[in-house]
Protein backbone atom coordinates (compact mmCIF):
# COMPACT_ATOMS: atom_id res chain seq x y z
CA UNK A 1 0.00 0.00 0.00
CA UNK A 2 1.25 3.51 -0.67
CA UNK A 3 3.30 5.35 1.90
CA UNK A 4 2.37 2.81 4.74
CA UNK A 5 4.97 2.69 7.33
CA UNK A 6 6.93 -0.38 7.56
CA UNK A 7 7.69 -1.36 11.12
CA UNK A 8 9.25 -4.81 9.84
CA UNK A 9 11.84 -5.33 7.13
CA UNK A 10 9.22 -8.63 5.61
CA UNK A 11 6.67 -6.94 3.74
CA UNK A 12 4.07 -9.26 5.00
CA UNK A 13 4.55 -8.25 8.38
CA UNK A 14 2.79 -5.44 10.00
CA UNK A 15 2.23 -1.91 8.37
CA UNK A 16 1.17 1.08 9.50
CA UNK A 17 -1.73 3.38 8.69
CA UNK A 18 -2.23 6.42 10.08
CA UNK A 19 -5.65 7.89 10.98
CA UNK A 20 -7.42 10.99 12.22
CA UNK A 21 -10.19 10.26 14.87
CA UNK A 22 -13.23 11.88 16.65
CA UNK A 23 -15.37 10.98 19.40
CA UNK A 24 -17.89 12.04 21.16
CA UNK A 25 -21.65 10.66 22.76
CA UNK A 26 -24.27 11.66 20.38
CA UNK A 27 -26.01 13.17 23.83
CA UNK A 28 -24.43 14.06 26.88
CA UNK A 29 -26.93 11.83 29.09
CA UNK A 30 -27.37 8.41 29.43
CA UNK A 31 -31.17 7.18 30.21
CA UNK A 32 -30.69 3.90 32.58
CA UNK A 33 -34.84 3.55 31.26
CA UNK A 34 -33.29 3.48 27.47
CA UNK A 35 -35.99 5.39 26.44
CA UNK A 36 -33.74 7.92 24.81
CA UNK A 37 -30.56 5.59 23.54
CA UNK A 38 -26.98 6.62 23.82
CA UNK A 39 -24.60 6.51 21.21
CA UNK A 40 -20.68 6.92 20.95
CA UNK A 41 -19.97 8.47 18.05
CA UNK A 42 -16.73 7.70 16.38
CA UNK A 43 -15.26 10.14 13.26
CA UNK A 44 -12.60 8.47 11.12
CA UNK A 45 -10.39 9.60 8.49
CA UNK A 46 -7.31 8.11 6.78
CA UNK A 47 -4.42 11.33 7.34
CA UNK A 48 -2.21 11.45 4.60
CA UNK A 49 -2.19 8.12 2.42
CA UNK A 50 -2.55 8.25 -1.10
CA UNK A 51 -3.68 4.60 -1.57
CA UNK A 52 -6.89 4.98 -3.91
CA UNK A 53 -8.23 1.81 -2.78
CA UNK A 54 -11.27 1.78 -0.14
CA UNK A 55 -10.58 -0.52 3.12
CA UNK A 56 -12.70 -2.77 4.78
CA UNK A 57 -11.58 -3.38 8.69
CA UNK A 58 -13.36 -5.39 11.23
CA UNK A 59 -15.49 -3.41 13.85
CA UNK A 60 -15.80 -6.06 16.48
CA UNK A 61 -12.86 -6.94 18.73
CA UNK A 62 -11.47 -3.54 17.91
CA UNK A 63 -11.32 0.25 19.25
CA UNK A 64 -14.40 0.71 17.74
CA UNK A 65 -16.25 -2.03 19.69
CA UNK A 66 -16.65 0.26 22.84
CA UNK A 67 -16.56 -2.97 25.86
CA UNK A 68 -13.79 -4.82 24.35
CA UNK A 69 -11.72 -1.54 23.78
CA UNK A 70 -12.04 -0.69 27.32
CA UNK A 71 -11.70 -4.14 28.87
CA UNK A 72 -8.23 -4.25 26.15
CA UNK A 73 -6.98 -0.50 27.10
CA UNK A 74 -7.73 0.99 23.37
CA UNK A 75 -9.99 3.53 25.24
CA UNK A 76 -10.56 4.84 28.95
CA UNK A 77 -13.77 5.64 31.23
CA UNK A 78 -13.24 7.76 33.86
CA UNK A 79 -15.44 9.25 36.16
CA UNK A 80 -15.52 12.99 36.55
CA UNK A 81 -16.10 14.68 39.61
CA UNK A 82 -15.80 18.28 41.43
CA UNK A 83 -15.31 20.16 44.29
CA UNK A 84 -14.32 23.12 46.07
CA UNK A 85 -10.86 21.93 46.33
CA UNK A 86 -10.45 19.48 43.26
CA UNK A 87 -12.78 20.68 40.42
CA UNK A 88 -11.27 18.72 37.86
CA UNK A 89 -11.09 14.89 39.06
CA UNK A 90 -10.98 12.38 36.83
CA UNK A 91 -11.62 8.92 38.76
CA UNK A 92 -10.76 5.66 37.25
CA UNK A 93 -13.72 2.92 37.18
CA UNK A 94 -13.17 0.05 37.98
CA UNK A 95 -13.29 -2.78 35.10
CA UNK A 96 -12.26 -5.96 35.94
CA UNK A 97 -16.10 -7.70 35.40
CA UNK A 98 -15.88 -5.96 32.12
CA UNK A 99 -12.88 -7.91 31.19
CA UNK A 100 -14.12 -11.15 32.50
CA UNK A 101 -17.33 -10.98 30.52
CA UNK A 102 -15.62 -10.15 27.51
CA UNK A 103 -13.44 -13.04 27.63
CA UNK A 104 -16.00 -15.06 27.50
CA UNK A 105 -17.89 -13.67 24.39
CA UNK A 106 -18.49 -14.69 20.65
CA UNK A 107 -20.01 -11.34 19.34
CA UNK A 108 -21.66 -11.13 15.62
CA UNK A 109 -18.98 -9.92 13.08
CA UNK A 110 -19.02 -6.35 11.62
CA UNK A 111 -17.28 -4.49 9.19
CA UNK A 112 -16.42 -0.43 8.23
CA UNK A 113 -15.14 1.19 5.48
CA UNK A 114 -12.56 3.93 5.74
CA UNK A 115 -12.36 5.09 1.86
CA UNK A 116 -9.49 6.35 -0.21
CA UNK A 117 -8.90 10.13 -0.39
CA UNK A 118 -9.98 10.00 -4.58
CA UNK A 119 -13.18 8.58 -3.13
CA UNK A 120 -14.33 10.79 -0.23
CA UNK A 121 -17.91 12.23 -0.85
CA UNK A 122 -20.41 14.52 1.12
CA UNK A 123 -22.44 11.87 1.90
CA UNK A 124 -19.36 9.93 3.85
CA UNK A 125 -19.05 12.70 5.92
CA UNK A 126 -17.75 16.60 6.97
CA UNK A 127 -14.54 16.79 5.50
CA UNK A 128 -14.17 13.36 4.61
CA UNK A 129 -14.46 11.32 8.28
CA UNK A 130 -16.38 8.15 7.75
CA UNK A 131 -18.97 8.28 11.17
CA UNK A 132 -19.43 4.81 13.34
CA UNK A 133 -21.88 4.75 15.91
CA UNK A 134 -21.80 2.24 18.86
CA UNK A 135 -25.43 1.65 20.83
CA UNK A 136 -24.88 1.54 24.82
CA UNK A 137 -27.62 -0.83 25.06
CA UNK A 138 -29.79 -0.49 28.40
CA UNK A 139 -29.60 -3.48 30.61
CA UNK A 140 -25.81 -4.22 29.38
CA UNK A 141 -23.22 -4.94 31.60
CA UNK A 142 -21.70 -1.54 30.41
CA UNK A 143 -24.37 0.47 31.05
CA UNK A 144 -24.35 -0.74 34.74
CA UNK A 145 -21.01 0.97 34.93
CA UNK A 146 -22.79 3.93 34.19
CA UNK A 147 -24.13 4.98 38.06
CA UNK A 148 -27.21 7.43 37.90
CA UNK A 149 -26.14 11.34 38.87
CA UNK A 150 -22.33 10.55 37.61
CA UNK A 151 -20.83 12.24 34.95
CA UNK A 152 -18.26 9.90 33.01
CA UNK A 153 -15.92 10.48 30.10
CA UNK A 154 -14.76 7.91 27.39
CA UNK A 155 -12.00 8.65 25.34
CA UNK A 156 -8.97 6.84 23.52
CA UNK A 157 -6.47 5.30 26.12
CA UNK A 158 -3.08 6.02 23.62
CA UNK A 159 -2.38 6.52 20.04
CA UNK A 160 -2.37 2.38 19.00
CA UNK A 161 -5.64 1.41 18.01
CA UNK A 162 -4.80 -2.30 17.38
CA UNK A 163 -3.92 -4.61 14.40
CA UNK A 164 -6.15 -5.16 11.74
CA UNK A 165 -6.68 -7.09 8.68
CA UNK A 166 -8.49 -5.90 5.66
CA UNK A 167 -9.66 -6.19 1.97
CA UNK A 168 -6.72 -5.67 -1.16
CA UNK A 169 -8.90 -4.88 -3.36
CA UNK A 170 -10.80 -1.89 -4.53
CA UNK A 171 -14.45 -1.70 -3.13
CA UNK A 172 -14.68 -5.17 -2.18
CA UNK A 173 -16.73 -6.01 1.31
CA UNK A 174 -14.73 -8.24 3.41
CA UNK A 175 -17.59 -10.96 3.87
CA UNK A 176 -17.03 -11.56 0.17
CA UNK A 177 -13.27 -11.97 0.23
CA UNK A 178 -14.62 -14.90 2.92
CA UNK A 179 -16.15 -16.61 0.15
CA UNK A 180 -13.43 -16.84 -2.12
CA UNK A 181 -11.02 -19.92 -2.02
CA UNK A 182 -8.15 -19.80 0.75
CA UNK A 183 -5.53 -19.20 -1.31
CA UNK A 184 -7.02 -16.20 -2.95
CA UNK A 185 -8.03 -15.17 -0.02
CA UNK A 186 -4.18 -15.03 1.50
CA UNK A 187 -3.00 -13.02 -0.84
CA UNK A 188 -6.26 -10.51 -0.55
CA UNK A 189 -5.98 -10.00 2.96
CA UNK A 190 -3.28 -7.07 4.32
CA UNK A 191 -2.05 -6.54 8.02
CA UNK A 192 -1.83 -3.59 9.43
CA UNK A 193 -1.57 -1.54 12.25
CA UNK A 194 -4.02 1.28 13.12
CA UNK A 195 -2.44 4.29 14.72
CA UNK A 196 -4.53 7.77 16.09
CA UNK A 197 -1.76 10.48 14.62
CA UNK A 198 -4.70 13.08 15.35
CA UNK A 199 -7.58 12.60 17.75
CA UNK A 200 -10.09 15.07 19.43
CA UNK A 201 -12.89 14.78 21.74
CA UNK A 202 -14.30 12.78 24.48
CA UNK A 203 -17.77 11.26 24.75
CA UNK A 204 -18.80 12.60 27.91
CA UNK A 205 -22.42 12.39 28.98
CA UNK A 206 -24.21 12.14 32.81
CA UNK A 207 -26.02 9.39 33.83
CA UNK A 208 -29.57 9.52 34.98
CA UNK A 209 -32.27 6.79 36.18
CA UNK A 210 -34.74 7.95 34.11
CA UNK A 211 -35.60 11.22 31.94
CA UNK A 212 -38.79 13.20 32.36
CA UNK A 213 -41.38 13.18 29.17
CA UNK A 214 -43.92 15.49 28.02
CA UNK A 215 -47.45 14.52 27.19
CA UNK A 216 -48.72 13.44 23.64
CA UNK A 217 -49.37 16.63 21.94
CA UNK A 218 -51.94 16.81 18.84
CA UNK A 219 -52.29 19.34 16.23
CA UNK A 220 -54.67 19.89 13.81
CA UNK A 221 -54.24 22.38 10.87
CA UNK A 222 -57.13 23.42 8.39
CA UNK A 223 -57.97 25.77 5.46
CA UNK A 224 -60.77 27.93 6.05
CA UNK A 225 -62.46 30.03 3.44
CA UNK A 226 -62.40 33.93 4.89
CA UNK A 227 -63.91 37.19 3.01
CA UNK A 228 -62.37 40.07 4.33
CA UNK A 229 -65.50 42.92 4.72
CA UNK A 230 -65.56 46.26 6.17
CA UNK A 231 -62.27 46.50 4.57
CA UNK A 232 -62.35 49.70 2.34
CA UNK A 233 -58.97 48.55 0.54
CA UNK A 234 -60.24 44.71 0.24
CA UNK A 235 -59.84 43.43 -3.57
CA UNK A 236 -62.89 41.45 -3.27
CA UNK A 237 -61.41 37.95 -3.21
CA UNK A 238 -61.14 35.50 -0.72
CA UNK A 239 -58.00 35.68 1.63
CA UNK A 240 -58.26 31.93 3.41
CA UNK A 241 -57.15 31.88 7.18
CA UNK A 242 -54.93 28.59 8.39
CA UNK A 243 -56.44 27.24 11.33
CA UNK A 244 -54.06 25.68 13.51
CA UNK A 245 -55.42 23.47 17.09
CA UNK A 246 -52.91 22.49 19.61
CA UNK A 247 -54.49 19.72 22.38
CA UNK A 248 -52.74 18.35 25.61
CA UNK A 249 -53.78 14.76 25.06
CA UNK A 250 -52.01 14.60 28.78
CA UNK A 251 -53.62 14.43 32.26
CA UNK A 252 -51.59 16.80 33.56
CA UNK A 253 -51.00 20.84 32.64
CA UNK A 254 -47.97 21.83 30.63
CA UNK A 255 -45.98 25.16 30.51
CA UNK A 256 -44.10 25.45 26.84
CA UNK A 257 -41.76 27.83 25.88
CA UNK A 258 -43.06 29.45 22.40
CA UNK A 259 -40.68 31.74 21.66
CA UNK A 260 -36.31 32.62 22.64
CA UNK A 261 -33.83 30.01 22.27
CA UNK A 262 -34.98 26.63 23.24
CA UNK A 263 -32.43 24.42 25.62
CA UNK A 264 -33.27 20.99 25.05
CA UNK A 265 -31.26 17.70 24.96
CA UNK A 266 -30.18 17.20 20.68
CA UNK A 267 -28.21 15.00 18.85
CA UNK A 268 -24.19 15.81 18.22
CA UNK A 269 -22.23 14.38 15.16
CA UNK A 270 -19.01 14.15 15.67
CA UNK A 271 -17.89 17.51 15.07
CA UNK A 272 -20.68 19.61 16.52
CA UNK A 273 -24.38 19.50 17.18
CA UNK A 274 -26.41 18.16 14.07
CA UNK A 275 -28.90 20.91 12.61
CA UNK A 276 -30.46 18.33 11.05
CA UNK A 277 -31.71 16.75 14.36
CA UNK A 278 -35.30 17.68 13.09
CA UNK A 279 -36.62 19.86 15.78
CA UNK A 280 -35.55 23.26 14.58
CA UNK A 281 -34.08 23.98 18.18
CA UNK A 282 -33.57 27.61 16.95
CA UNK A 283 -35.08 30.36 18.55
CA UNK A 284 -37.98 30.85 16.04
CA UNK A 285 -41.43 31.30 17.12
CA UNK A 286 -43.13 28.11 17.36
CA UNK A 287 -46.87 27.65 15.45
CA UNK A 288 -48.28 28.49 18.85
CA UNK A 289 -46.36 31.76 19.16
CA UNK A 290 -48.77 35.18 19.20
CA UNK A 291 -45.56 36.67 17.10
CA UNK A 292 -45.53 33.82 14.86
CA UNK A 293 -46.66 33.96 11.18
CA UNK A 294 -45.44 31.75 9.01
CA UNK A 295 -43.87 29.75 11.76
CA UNK A 296 -42.42 26.67 10.62
CA UNK A 297 -44.88 25.88 8.46
CA UNK A 298 -43.45 25.16 4.56
CA UNK A 299 -45.30 24.64 1.34
CA UNK A 300 -44.80 21.67 -0.92
CA UNK A 301 -45.52 21.28 -4.55
CA UNK A 302 -48.64 18.54 -4.29
CA UNK A 303 -47.39 16.35 -7.60
CA UNK A 304 -43.48 16.25 -7.04
CA UNK A 305 -44.01 17.08 -3.03
CA UNK A 306 -40.87 18.88 -3.43
CA UNK A 307 -40.69 21.82 -1.20
CA UNK A 308 -41.23 25.12 -2.84
CA UNK A 309 -41.28 27.66 0.26
CA UNK A 310 -39.16 26.71 3.57
CA UNK A 311 -39.35 28.33 6.76
CA UNK A 312 -36.46 30.06 8.27
CA UNK A 313 -34.11 27.39 9.38
CA UNK A 314 -33.03 28.16 12.85
CA UNK A 315 -30.03 27.49 14.45
CA UNK A 316 -29.13 24.67 16.97
CA UNK A 317 -27.33 25.11 19.83
CA UNK A 318 -27.41 21.26 20.67
CA UNK A 319 -27.70 21.10 24.38
CA UNK A 320 -25.80 23.57 25.99
CA UNK A 321 -25.90 24.14 29.99
CA UNK A 322 -28.43 26.02 31.57
CA UNK A 323 -26.28 29.12 32.13
CA UNK A 324 -27.49 32.39 34.09
CA UNK A 325 -29.00 35.44 31.81
CA UNK A 326 -30.25 32.29 29.74
CA UNK A 327 -33.83 31.25 31.24
CA UNK A 328 -36.96 32.22 30.09
CA UNK A 329 -38.81 34.80 30.63
CA UNK A 330 -42.59 34.08 31.71
CA UNK A 331 -44.16 35.86 28.98
CA UNK A 332 -42.62 33.16 26.80
CA UNK A 333 -44.78 30.46 28.31
CA UNK A 334 -47.98 28.79 27.48
CA UNK A 335 -49.78 26.79 29.11
CA UNK A 336 -51.40 23.68 27.97
CA UNK A 337 -54.32 22.66 30.10
CA UNK A 338 -55.18 18.96 29.74
CA UNK A 339 -57.90 18.12 27.31
CA UNK A 340 -58.28 21.74 25.73
CA UNK A 341 -57.91 22.54 22.28
CA UNK A 342 -55.91 26.00 21.85
CA UNK A 343 -56.19 27.45 18.29
CA UNK A 344 -54.97 30.24 16.00
CA UNK A 345 -56.02 31.38 13.12
CA UNK A 346 -53.29 32.89 10.44
CA UNK A 347 -52.87 35.02 7.67
CA UNK A 348 -50.49 33.32 5.96
CA UNK A 349 -50.74 35.37 2.52
CA UNK A 350 -46.92 35.25 2.69
CA UNK A 351 -47.07 31.36 2.16
CA UNK A 352 -48.67 30.77 -1.34
CA UNK A 353 -47.82 34.57 -2.78
CA UNK A 354 -45.98 34.36 -5.96
CA UNK A 355 -47.04 30.85 -6.21
CA UNK A 356 -47.59 29.39 -9.97
CA UNK A 357 -50.64 27.84 -11.00
CA UNK A 358 -51.20 24.34 -9.47
CA UNK A 359 -51.84 22.19 -6.19
CA UNK A 360 -49.95 22.87 -3.30
CA UNK A 361 -49.60 21.38 0.27
CA UNK A 362 -49.05 23.32 3.77
CA UNK A 363 -47.22 20.77 5.98
CA UNK A 364 -45.95 21.75 9.83
CA UNK A 365 -42.25 20.96 10.42
CA UNK A 366 -41.18 19.44 13.63
CA UNK A 367 -40.96 22.11 16.59
CA UNK A 368 -39.06 20.99 19.67
CA UNK A 369 -39.73 23.55 22.54
CA UNK A 370 -38.72 23.74 26.28
CA UNK A 371 -41.69 22.51 28.97
CA UNK A 372 -42.64 21.87 32.48
CA UNK A 373 -45.14 20.18 34.25
CA UNK A 374 -47.94 22.43 35.43
CA UNK A 375 -48.92 26.26 34.82
CA UNK A 376 -45.65 27.72 35.84
CA UNK A 377 -46.27 31.21 34.02
CA UNK A 378 -47.63 33.27 36.93
CA UNK A 379 -44.89 32.13 39.18
CA UNK A 380 -41.91 34.14 38.10
CA UNK A 381 -38.85 34.87 39.63
CA UNK A 382 -38.22 38.91 40.71
CA UNK A 383 -36.79 39.49 37.29
CA UNK A 384 -39.73 38.34 35.49
CA UNK A 385 -38.15 34.50 34.48
CA UNK A 386 -38.63 31.41 34.88
CA UNK A 387 -37.13 30.62 38.29
CA UNK A 388 -34.30 28.33 38.71
CA UNK A 389 -35.43 25.14 40.00
CA UNK A 390 -37.40 24.81 37.05
CA UNK A 391 -34.51 23.79 34.59
CA UNK A 392 -33.03 21.14 34.67
CA UNK A 393 -30.07 20.02 32.91
CA UNK A 394 -31.11 17.17 30.49
CA UNK A 395 -34.30 18.65 29.53
CA UNK A 396 -36.39 16.50 26.71
CA UNK A 397 -38.72 18.62 24.37
CA UNK A 398 -42.42 19.09 23.71
CA UNK A 399 -42.66 18.40 19.99
CA UNK A 400 -45.38 20.25 17.75
CA UNK A 401 -46.23 18.61 14.54
CA UNK A 402 -48.72 17.69 12.77
CA UNK A 403 -49.60 15.19 10.24
CA UNK A 404 -51.83 17.10 8.59
CA UNK A 405 -51.19 18.36 4.88
CA UNK A 406 -53.60 21.19 4.03
CA UNK A 407 -54.45 21.35 0.25
CA UNK A 408 -54.53 24.21 -2.30
CA UNK A 409 -55.15 25.41 -5.85
CA UNK A 410 -53.20 28.84 -7.18
CA UNK A 411 -54.55 29.72 -10.16
CA UNK A 412 -54.00 33.29 -11.80
CA UNK A 413 -51.99 34.28 -8.53
CA UNK A 414 -55.05 33.50 -6.39
CA UNK A 415 -56.29 30.69 -4.35
CA UNK A 416 -59.47 29.19 -6.11
CA UNK A 417 -60.14 25.66 -3.84
CA UNK A 418 -59.12 24.85 -0.68
CA UNK A 419 -58.34 21.93 1.89
CA UNK A 420 -61.91 22.11 3.03
CA UNK A 421 -63.25 21.63 -0.85
CA UNK A 422 -60.65 19.50 -1.67
CA UNK A 423 -62.41 17.20 0.85
CA UNK A 424 -65.76 17.61 0.28
CA UNK A 425 -65.03 16.82 -3.35
CA UNK A 426 -63.43 13.63 -2.34
CA UNK A 427 -66.61 12.61 0.30
CA UNK A 428 -68.80 12.86 -3.16
CA UNK A 429 -66.99 10.80 -4.85
CA UNK A 430 -66.63 8.00 -2.75
CA UNK A 431 -70.33 8.05 -1.94
CA UNK A 432 -70.61 8.20 -5.79
CA UNK A 433 -68.64 5.16 -5.65
CA UNK A 434 -70.29 3.48 -2.97
CA UNK A 435 -73.31 4.01 -4.92
CA UNK A 436 -72.79 2.74 -8.48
Amino acid sequence: MAELTHDHPDSKSVNTLRIKTQLKSRYTVFDASGRLPLDIVYGLRRKSDSDPRDVSFQVTRSFLDVPYALANGLLSLHELRSSDTSPNQHIEVDLSRLRETIADEEPALEYIVLPSKSNRTAERGQLGFTEYRYRVESGSLLSSLFKPGKKYSIGLANRDLGTHCWINGDHVPFPVVQNIPSSAAESAVEVCKLVSSAHGGFAVFRAVKELRWPPTIETRMHLLSSQRTGDPSSDGASHPLLQVTVTNAGSDSISIQTRGQQRFVSPWGPFQPESDDGLNAGSRPCILDPSSTTGNLEVLDAATRSVVRDPFKGSTRGHPPVRRGLRQGVDQLRALQPGVAVSREIEADTLWRGLRDGRYLIRLKPKGCWWHPGDIKSRPDDEGKVPKHFNTPHQTPVVLESKDEVEFEMRNGKIVRTDQEFKSARKRAEDLTKAI
